[in-house]
């Protein structure tokens, strides 16, 4: 739903109305070219220092790249792009007096730059002619049918491979100039998510469709003001040969992380958490890190963010939490006006394809997430390069049993038969499908793996939560495996695996005992909570959960499943 405040509503219509609202809007606003009235907020210059390089730095190298900048205002970014190597910039905003003054500024020392006064509206441009279109600002101006119209022509302009990059406020005005109406659109995240998905085309035998790259929080806003509502999405325009399938991203909102779910899951494991311990065993694994204020940690498989509230506020941390599923990261995000005081970030994206730059964090915390991940290798040695010197890892997962394992989890001249990277050996069991009970398991047994992995601990039913002896909760897990294509490793190769990738003092322990601790737990919890459960979900839902917390604590018990733990440093 399209959040406006001031009185103007949108019912989605491209409506002359909306338009001649949002001129007299910036016309009000842009009486005084400068920075200040552009973000009408009264930190704006020190704001401006800090987000323009931060937002650039997350568009990546412009270099020999032709560019159209829509809302370009003042030419806030427009310099830079241009001191940064963009072959060209087309700089259009409606405003005239706008575009004025950013040719004034910029016109002049920069030949590659050209100028127009256009509504994006009704603004029409070559296809293929632009490898990033770029915007700061410019969405939240525009009703939901001309944003849908827009999306469709950044489509069209784009070359293969380019990208479009917007940011906007959501869910609420961050700037704190006053204002005697305000027609901007506060959207939630959801809808621009929602919009741009559904942007595709087939031209001849090509599909083209745009995307996801990332969608995360600016971080200048959180450290500034505590404000996690300046979102910067950018995507990539693919062509491809057939339809888009169905993406995993897609797949995992529609079906394990469906908002219900979600809701499920914290019945069991908390408010906040979907991994197996709640905020007890956040509180318990995160005390072992030895964390100081003003670190940075990065929480891979963050899910719905109770573990980064929780790091952040307890010891002073700037905490990014980063996952796949958009229904997770935004309820974390939807909380944050509940947390005023967290300096926490969040961010979709998947962690295989995602970059930072070395270096960039003091700890990686990770909750059950590289069951997920087939080339584990490559994950751990992401890890290693996104750590400071000195840096230090935290990783729970679920994990085969293996006598080699058994015998030296450290992996001090254990004799293993499986490679560095993960892949099926005699430390590893791995197929073609998923892993067992986790948060990923929809209630309906429909599954998949994906990179980030939610901190999870609970599987849905596919009839492998019924009793079962220890020999047949093997053949289970095996079949599990199959359909939703995960791969677990052993303890002993996870010592492997944080060896090869240049981590020091690496300790892997099992930890079964408490994982089994926790799903009796959890178990007792989900069973006083019937009622409740029932009333909102039904009895078929809650018969899944429970038979499928009681197949878990069978399979720990057996020695089928494992629950592991590793911390290592990254020698300075």
């Amino acid at each position: 739903m399209t959040h406006t405040s001031g009185g103007l509503e949108s019912n989605g219509a491209q409506t002359d109305q909306e338009r001649e609202v949002q001129k007299q809007y910036w016309k009000e606003h842009s009486s005084q070219p400068t920075v200040e009235a552009m973000m009408l907020d009264s930190k704006a210059a020190e704001i401006d220092q800090l987000e323009r390089p931060e937002v650039l730095s997350l568009l990546g190298d412009v270099s020999g790249k032709d560019i159209v900048e829509l809302g370009a205002g003042i030419g806030r970014f427009t310099g830079e792009l241009a001191d940064r190597g963009a072959k060209s910039i087309h700089a259009v905003d409606f405003m005239e007096a706008s575009i004025e003054e950013n040719r004034r500024i910029n016109g002049k020392n920069h030949p590659s730059i050209s100028f127009q006064a256009a509504d994006v509206t009704e603004l029409e441009l070559p296809e293929q002619s632009y490898d990033i279109v770029f915007s700061n600002w410019l969405l939240m101006y525009l009703s939901d049918a001309e944003v849908e119209a827009l999306a469709a022509k950044m489509l069209r302009w784009l070359r293969p491979g380019g990208c479009v990059f917007f940011r906007e406020s959501c869910f609420k005005q961050s700037g704190d100039k006053a204002r005697k109406y305000n027609p901007t659109h506060y959207r939630n995240p959801r809808e621009y998510f929602r919009i741009f998905d559904s942007v595709a085309r087939q031209l001849g035998p090509q599909h083209q469709h745009l995307e996801l790259q990332f969608c995360k929080c600016v971080d200048t806003y959180v450290q500034v003001k505590r404000n996690q509502n300046q979102i910067c999405w950018k995507w990539t325009k693919a062509v491809d040969d057939a339809p888009r399938g169905d993406q995993l991203r897609h797949f995992l909102d529609s079906q394990q992380y469906a908002s219900d779910n979600i809701a499920r899951y914290e019945a069991v494991f908390g408010h906040g958490f979907t991994s197996p311990g709640g905020a007890e065993s956040a509180a318990e694994l995160s005390a072992m890190l030895g964390l100081k204020g003003g670190e940075r940690v990065l929480d891979v498989g963050c899910g719905v963010g109770g573990s980064t509230y929780a790091i952040s506020e307890a010891y002073g941390c700037h905490c990014h939490g980063l996952d796949l599923s958009v229904n997770a990261v935004l309820a974390a995000l939807e909380r944050a006006t509940g947390r005023p005081g967290a300096d926490v970030t969040f961010e979709v994206a998947d962690c295989m394809v995602r970059e930072y730059e070395a270096g960039s964090f003091d700890v990686v915390y990770s909750r059950d997430v590289l069951l997920h991940v087939a080339d584990k290798a490559a994950l751990v040695r992401k890890f290693y390069n996104w750590l400071k010197p000195g840096g230090r890892i935290l990783i729970t997962d679920y994990c085969a049993p293996d006598a080699a394992a058994d015998a030296n989890p450290n992996g001090n001249g254990a004799d293993t038969n499986s490679s560095a990277n993960g892949s099926a050996g005699a430390d590893v069991v791995s197929s073609s499908g998923a892993s067992i009970g986790d948060a990923k398991g929809a209630s309906n047994g429909a599954s998949n793996g994906h990179a980030n992995g939610h901190s999870n601990g609970h599987a849905a039913g596919n009839g492998c939560a019924s009793a079962h002896h220890d020999q047949d909760d093997q053949h289970g897990l095996q079949a599990y495996l199959s359909s939703r294509r995960y791969s677990l490793a052993s303890l002993a190769q996870y010592s492997k695996l944080m060896l090869a990738a240049g981590f020091a003092d690496v300790v892997v322990e099992d930890r079964t005992q408490q994982f089994i601790k926790w799903l009796t737990i959890e178990l007792e919890r989900l069973q006083h909570g019937k009622e409740a459960f029932v009333s909102q979900w039904g009895q078929a839902q809650f018969d899944d959960f429970e038979a499928n917390w009681q197949a878990k604590i069978r399979r720990a018990q057996s020695g089928v499943q494992r629950w592991g733990l590793v911390t290592a440093r990254k020698p300075e």
